[in-house]
C-alpha cells in the first residue's frame, strides 16, 4: 500500500552523505522503490536545479514542482504572430462601436507595461454619469485550436514571480498587440453602465469597440488629481509630470474624469458595503532586490483612493457582466463565487481576537466587517497589529471558484 502510494510522485530533496561537490545541491526526484525493511527510498533524479542556498534554484525547484512552464515561446509560434506596426483593419473599425472620440485612459502603476483595462466617463443630460470600462479584446488575435490558444492553454496564466514573469502568451500580445497603449488604436470589449447619485446601475450597454486611450496615467499621477496636487491649468508637456497626452484632449479633461469617476467610486464603495460587502485589504509587502537579485530588505505599501477607484469600477463591471450572460445563458453560464468561510478557523481568528480584548461578530459579512472596522478604529496607533488582525482575518477566507448556473 505504501508503494502504491509514493511511486511516482516527484518531491524535492537534498542530496546527503555523497561528495562534497554536490552534497547541497538541490534536485527533483522520482521514487522508484521502498521496502518496509529500508529507511530510505530508492529514487531516480530527475533534474538538478543548482545550489540550495541560492535564490534561483529555490525559484526554479518551485516552478518544476508546481508544473509551471518556463521555457521560451518556440519560433515557430512567434512567426505567426502579426508583424509591427499593426492597424485595425477598417473592417473591423465597421463591425465594432468606435469610441475613439471618448476621453479614454488607462490607471495602473508607473511599471506597468501591460495596460489590460482603461476607463471614461460622461456626464448625461439627465445627470446621470455613464462610465465605461474597456477591456482589451485578445480573442481577436487568439483564435481557437491555433498554436498560440493551444500554448495558452497549457500555461493557464501568467506567473508573477517577485522581480520577473513568466507569461501565458507572447511579450508581443501582452505588451503590445493587445495592451491599450496611449496614442494607438486598439480592439477592446467595451461596456458602458449608467450610474445615477444612489449607485444604482440604470442602464448598460456591452460590446465590441475600437478606442484610443488618451494617456497612461499611474495610480501616484491619480492620486494627485484626487488629491487636487496635479496643476489643472498646466499645458501638455511630461516636465510638470503630467502624462504624455495623444489626440485631441487636454489635461483638465483627464483631470475632470478622474475627479468624476472618484466621485462615483466612493458612492458605489458605501452602497456595497451597506450592502454586507467584506473589506479584508492590508498593506503590501514589497522587497527590495541588490544588483544580484537577493532580497535585503521589505517594507509596507499601503493601498490609496486611485487604487479603490479602479477596484470598484471593475468589481461593478464584472457584476453586470455576469448578470448579462447568467440572463442569457441560465444554464450554461460561467460564474465567479465565493465560497462560505472556513468555520474551524474562523473560530480560531474569534479565539484570537477574544484572547486580545477585541470583539468581533461574525454572524453576518456585514456584521463581520463592521467589527474590524470597529477594531480598526480601536487599534489606530497600533497599525502593526491591526495588519497582523487583518492577514489572520484573512485564512479563513476560501479561494474563489467557478461554477456553472
Amino acid at each position: 500500500m505504501l508503494l502504491d502510494v509514493v511511486v511516482g510522485l516527484c518531491v524535492l530533496v537534498y542530496l546527503v552523505s555523497v561528495p562534497t561537490a554536490v552534497e547541497m545541491e538541490l534536485v527533483a526526484a522520482q521514487i522508484e522503490e521502498w521496502d518496509e525493511e529500508s529507511s530510505v527510498p530508492l529514487a531516480h533524479v530527475l533534474h538538478i536545479f543548482g545550489w540550495g542556498s541560492e535564490v534561483e534554484a529555490q525559484i526554479n525547484a518551485i516552478l518544476f514542482e508546481n508544473a509551471i512552464r518556463s521555457s521560451e515561446f518556440s519560433p515557430e509560434l512567434l512567426s505567426s504572430i502579426p508583424h509591427i506596426p499593426w492597424e485595425v483593419p477598417p473592417e473591423e473599425v465597421k463591425s465594432r462601436r468606435d469610441l475613439r472620440n471618448l476621453c479614454i485612459f488607462t490607471i495602473d502603476p508607473s511599471t506597468a507595461i501591460e495596460l489590460d483595462d482603461a476607463l471614461s466617463i460622461e456626464k448625461l443630460s439627465n445627470g446621470n454619469f455613464r462610465v465605461g470600462v474597456h477591456i482589451a479584446d485578445v480573442s481577436y488575435f487568439i483564435l481557437p485550436d491555433t498554436a498560440i490558444e493551444i500554448e495558452a492553454q497549457v500555461r493557464s496564466t501568467s506567473v508573477y514571480l517577485s522581480q520577473y514573469k513568466l507569461p501565458m502568451l507572447p511579450p508581443m500580445f501582452s505588451e503590445n498587440l493587445c495592451s491599450l497603449n496611449p496614442g494607438v488604436d486598439r480592439l477592446a470589449f467595451s461596456i458602458f453602465m449608467d450610474i445615477n447619485y444612489a449607485g444604482d446601475v440604470v442602464d448598460h450597454w456591452i460590446g465590441r469597440s475600437v478606442i484610443q486611450s488618451c494617456c497612461k496615467l499611474s495610480y501616484k499621477q491619480a492620486q494627485d488629481i484626487i488629491d487636487e496636487i496635479s496643476n489643472v491649468d498646466s499645458s501638455n508637456i511630461t516636465e510638470n509630470g503630467n502624462p504624455q497626452l495623444y489626440g485631441h484632449f487636454k489635461w483638465p479633461d483627464v483631470v475632470r474624469s478622474v475627479k468624476s469617476l472618484h466621485e462615483i467610486s466612493k458612492i458605489l464603495k458605501e452602497k456595497r458595503f451597506s450592502d454586507g460587502a467584506l473589506r479584508l485589504e492590508s498593506s503590501k509587502v514589497v522587497y527590495l532586490f541588490d544588483d544580484h537579485g537577493i532580497p535585503y530588505d521589505s517594507m509596507l505599501c499601503g493601498q490609496k483612493e486611485s487604487n479603490f477607484l479602479v477596484e470598484e469600477f471593475m468589481l461593478l463591471a464584472n457584476r453586470t457582466a455576469a448578470e448579462i450572460i447568467s440572463r442569457a445563458f441560465p444554464d450554461s453560464a460561467l460564474l465567479r463565487r465565493h465560497p462560505e468561510p472556513n468555520m474551524r478557523k474562523l473560530r480560531e481568528f474569534e479565539a484570537f481576537c477574544c484572547k486580545h480584548g477585541l470583539e468581533l461578530d461574525t454572524s453576518s459579512s456585514g456584521r463581520f466587517n463592521q467589527s474590524l472596522e470597529q477594531i480598526r478604529e480601536k487599534l489606530k496607533d497600533d497599525t502593526v497589529l491591526f495588519d497582523i488582525l487583518i492577514s489572520y482575518a484573512s485564512r479563513p477566507m476560501q479561494v474563489a471558484t467557478y461554477f456553472c448556473s
